[in-house]
């Protein structure tokens, strides 16, 4: 994602700490016992501000992106994301803490995705994947190679996705197939 101000920074970091915010009594006790959500948060919140600072250059943007990537290299080692800046889109939703959740440097996620545990978003010689808006990508799910994944779409656990998936699909198996159509956008 690219931001045209700190305001827009703001508004985006407010509204994706909103979704692990149900899990936050307080600071104190979230530290304590190490409550998932918080430290998800906090990726996603680092993940943001690297953006901006990248967005912005200069050497204000340089010793910020560097502030930020440090910590969030630190919490990648600790959650096991590998989620790079510009790749995902406004509303990015990680629900699990042991993530092992992949995304290649030249994927594109859409806005408003919600991504499980074990996901791979991997590209090929052939070219990366595009997602639209609002996917639900379950646990252990592959999407590979040049795909283009519409828009409200549900990945089933553990398929794998080879071939443009339509919108308002729900695909799963190995290779991945069309197991329904919606009407709908995929809900958590």
């Amino acid at each position: 994602m690219h931001f045209s101000s700190r305001k827009e920074l703001k508004d985006v970091v407010r509204e994706e700490n909103s979704f692990y915010k149900k899990e936050f009594s307080n600071p104190v006790t979230d530290w304590v016992f190490a409550r998932p959500s918080r430290k998800i948060a906090a990726y996603v919140r680092h993940l943001r501000y690297m953006e901006y600072y990248d967005d912005r250059g200069g050497l204000y943007g340089k010793a910020g992106y560097a502030f930020h990537y440090y910590f969030l290299i630190r919490l990648s080692y600790k959650l096991g994301f590998q989620i790079p800046p510009h790749t995902c889109g406004r509303g990015l939703k990680i629900i699990h803490y042991s993530g092992g959740i992949i995304i290649n440097s030249k994927a594109v996620v859409g806005s408003n995705c919600t991504i499980h545990q074990g996901v791979i978003i991997g590209a090929t010689a052939k070219g990366n994947p595009v997602i639209g808006d609002n996917v639900l990508i379950l646990s252990g799910a592959k999407i590979t190679g040049k795909v283009t994944v519409g828009n409200g779409c549900i990945i089933a656990p553990n398929a794998v996705v080879t071939k443009d998936v339509p919108a308002f699909s729900v695909v799963g198996g190995v290779p991945a197939r069309i197991i329904k159509k919606t009407s709908s956008v995929a809900k958590e």
